[in-house]
């Protein structure tokens, strides 16, 4: 009696191997997260080669970057360890080749999370203005604001509120660390077309994206280092301060108490310049309180002219 042996093979009519890579690209296109990516790499030879082909990846760190390594050297491998892991991920994002999008999330220079304020540049190919807005408390309506302080508007200057503790020049030096990391991706993806850094308490971001990114990439090719390394220090030096004790915002409905404007500029902001600087999207987000923030920006260049101070 013949006896029919059940094959132990298993049925392989749902695997990967019988899609083509085209659309195994298609599906792994889905997946923007670098450590996610990474993985994928491990599956096979087949997937390795086909997750070198994604156009766009999101990377986040949680550690600051510590140091600056050369941009158009090659980092020996125990200096690269030494650099950290954000730097080590930096490193791996050459393999993908055929990026074209780039994300990257750095941890905020911040340990306190209840501080409330935002940033904005404009940004060429190097920064041509910063603006800082910080209020000391915001309301999401007027019936919070009353609820919480009475129907007593009281609009009396204390100069203890401003806001010179030296946050905002901080964020602009936090600035020019994010131009440099922005180099490196830039230097060695060469299809990259847009590149963004932001913080994760979402404070602000440096983006460049086109015909900048090319201007970038051909600015680091033509100049040495030290040369580059003078170029983007070159940071705005007209500096505008200015402190409105009650704002409301009339589109978002916010209100905001003891608000802090600093204006750092290559050229007069509150002068001839003045509608430029009302066109620049402090916040390009949906996000309805970064809305708020532009918002305020907005009605103080508006309505509050009268109270800024001039530094330089």
């Amino acid at each position: 009696m013949k006896i029919n042996k059940k094959s132990h093979v298993p049925d392989d009519s749902s695997s990967f191997t019988r899609l083509p890579d085209e659309m195994v690209l298609q599906i792994i296109c889905k997946i923007i997260d670098f450590k996610t990516l990474c993985l994928c790499e491990l599956v096979s030879k087949r997937f390795r080669r086909i997750v070198h082909q994604v156009e766009t990846i999101c990377f986040t760190s949680f550690t600051y970057p510590i140091a600056f390594p050369p941009i158009k050297e090659v980092i020996p491998s125990d200096t690269l360890a030494s650099l950290g892991s954000y730097w080590s991920a930096i490193m791996c994002l050459k393999k993908f080749g055929r990026m074209k999008s780039l994300r990257i999330q750095v941890p905020s220079s911040f340990d306190n999370n209840h501080l409330l304020f935002k940033w904005k540049i404009k940004f060429g190919n190097r920064v041509d203005s910063f603006i800082y807005v910080s209020p000391n408390s915001v309301y999401h309506d007027k019936q919070l604001y009353v609820k919480a302080n009475g129907h007593q508007e009281d609009e009396a200057e204390d100069l203890e509120t401003y806001k010179t503790d030296g946050i905002a020049f901080q964020c602009l030096k936090d600035v020019f660390v994010r131009i440099w990391l922005l180099m490196n991706p830039i230097i060695n993806l060469p299809l990259l077309e847009d590149v963004t850094i932001t913080d994760s308490g979402q404070r602000g971001k440096i983006s460049l994206s086109g015909k900048k990114v090319v201007k970038m990439r051909n600015l680091i090719h033509s100049i040495s280092e030290a040369e580059l390394n003078k170029y983007y220090l070159d940071l705005p030096c007209r500096i505008s301060l200015c402190y409105v004790p009650l704002l409301e915002l009339p589109v978002s409905g916010y209100v905001m108490k003891g608000v802090t404007l600093y204006l750092f500029d290559k050229n007069d902001l509150l002068g001839e310049n003045i509608d430029s600087c009302m066109n620049i999207d402090l916040n390009d987000s949906e996000d309805t309180e970064e809305a708020a923030y532009s918002e305020a920006v907005m009605e103080i260049l508006k309505k509050h002219r009268t109270r800024f101070e001039r530094f330089t």
